[in-house]
């Protein structure tokens, strides 16, 4: 799944959510599960489970991405 589709979960033909980027204030790795990120919004914290890093990071940095370049979310430096 690509990072500008609605993705569907693996066992199931139907979106979970849709989530509007214009409403995503926060986008961070957590530990809720291996390979997961947390998306923030006002309203609810989405978690989104990966296969991989590679997979995890690419989500990540394509929202960072597409969010700083209509809404000016600025992406969080590495750490060192």
């Amino acid at each position: 799944c690509q990072a500008n589709q609605r993705c569907r979960l693996q066992s199931t033909t139907q979106a979970t959510a849709l989530i509007f980027l214009r409403e995503v204030s926060n986008v961070s790795r957590t530990d809720q599960k291996p390979y997961c990120f947390e998306l923030t919004t006002k309203d609810k914290s989405y978690y989104i489970s990966c296969a991989n890093d590679e997979e995890l990071y690419s989500w990540m940095d394509e929202i960072y991405q597409v969010a700083a370049s209509i809404f000016g979310m600025i992406a969080p430096m590495p750490a060192d």
